[in-house]
């Protein structure tokens, strides 16, 4: 808007905000990762999203190839759908990763569907706010997200969360081994995203800022 000649001023930013008292799966369900066919004792990394281009998932699955070897007991769940499934299952299929990596398809619950996971990772190319960040932060979730978009507004790197190049297998298989291997990282990056999302990104902070914008919109109005 800037951009366009609006002058700075005039222009709010209000995030979206979440209904927190709707994300409290901190702990995985060992019921419902029975549900997704996954063993009780893996570790689970979560990415959702529609299965196009943009979501950056066929770079998530040539991570896990690097993984693999170093971590035997991983395994990905996708859930979304789209056009590239067919292609996203030929990659799986050209890496061996048929025992590793399964997309699950649209899910009603994003919650139960966290509830599953041990690790959520975002490899997008290109996003606005993603809401499915947020969700995972709220949930105690530790994440690993591109640097692309709002996202960095939102991560603040080895703090909150983990921030890759996207586009980039090897980064996110650094920062999978890193937080696989450090459960106390794990502990804090997701404490400290759930402290987030309840500082910046909730409901009712979303609503407190948006009532704050129109009352200043009826003085200046009054004052005119």
């Amino acid at each position: 808007l800037v951009k366009r000649g609006i002058r700075r001023d005039g222009v709010v930013v209000i995030y979206n905000g979440l209904p927190l008292e709707g994300y409290d799966c901190y702990a995985t369900d060992p019921g419902i990762r029975g549900e997704f066919g996954l063993p009780q004792d893996a570790f689970v990394i979560g990415a959702a999203g529609r299965l196009a281009a943009v979501k950056g998932f066929e770079y998530l699955i040539d991570a896990m190839a690097l993984v693999k070897g170093d971590i035997p007991n991983c395994r990905l769940i996708v859930a979304g759908d789209g056009p590239l499934r067919e292609d996203l299952t030929r990659r799986i299929a050209v890496h061996g990763l048929e025992s590793y990596v399964r997309l699950v398809g649209y899910q009603d619950s994003i919650v139960r569907f966290f509830s599953a996971i041990d690790l959520f990772v975002m490899p997008s190319l290109s996003e606005g706010l993603p809401i499915a960040l947020l969700e995972a932060m709220a949930c105690r979730k530790p994440v690993v997200a591109s640097a692309v978009g709002g996202i960095p507004e939102v991560i603040v790197d080895g703090e909150n969360g983990m921030l890759c190049p996207a586009a980039e297998p090897q980064a996110l298989a650094v920062h999978v081994r890193r937080l696989f291997g450090d459960q106390r990282l794990r502990n804090r990056v997701a404490d400290n995203g759930r402290q987030t999302v309840e500082a910046r990104y909730s409901a009712v902070e979303m609503a407190t800022q948006y009532e704050a914008m129109y009352q200043n919109m009826s003085i200046q109005a009054c004052c005119k």
